[in-house]
């Protein structure tokens, strides 16, 4: 018995060795296996990305993205949760099929009060015969767009445990 928890312990400490949380926006934490390479990009646009043979870890965060942002918290505020998840829902919808197309399955979650949607997408590239697979969290918290993207071109456990971990490492404090 003393040798089995000797070995699990070892095993739990292992598998979290290396592991980076972050805070990519104040209050909302995304833990990585190592530590992610960070991106800025423009429109004040930020990402944080690990990318391997084996797969691709991205966070993508997007703020001010939605025009008028002071005239829907006004809104908002009078507004019954059911037309706020319908607004909220609908333009994360509009923002997945702006970057996908059709192409996707999509199913809702909660993070708190946040509404999101989890997608899975088959990505076609020319120059590769094997389309790359994605598993995606799309996140509005106020006026900001986060997604975190798991991505492979060869399924393996390993990898779809990885991807997993990420995607569901999304927490807020």
């Amino acid at each position: 018995m003393k040798k089995l928890l000797t070995v699990a312990f070892f095993m739990i400490c292992f598998t979290s060795f290396g592991q980076v949380t972050k805070e990519i926006i104040k209050d909302v934490f995304v833990t990585f296996p190592e530590e992610p390479e960070r991106i800025p990009h423009e429109k004040g646009q930020l990402e944080y990305k690990i990318s391997t043979d084996d797969y691709l870890l991205s966070v993508q965060i997007s703020e001010d993205v939605l025009p008028n942002y002071s005239e829907y918290e006004k809104h908002k505020k009078n507004a019954t949760p059911a037309q706020i998840e319908e607004f909220e829902g609908e333009f994360i919808d509009g923002f997945i099929q702006y970057l996908y197309g059709g192409n996707f399955e999509k199913s809702n979650f909660k993070l708190g009060e946040y509404f999101g949607r989890h997608v899975k997408a088959e990505i076609t590239f020319p120059e590769i015969e094997t389309p790359a697979k994605k598993r995606l969290k799309f996140v509005l918290i106020n006026n900001t767009m986060i997604v975190l993207e798991g991505g492979y071109l060869y399924e393996s456990e390993r990898t779809n445990q990885i991807i997993a971990a990420f995607l569901n490492s999304l927490k807020l404090n």
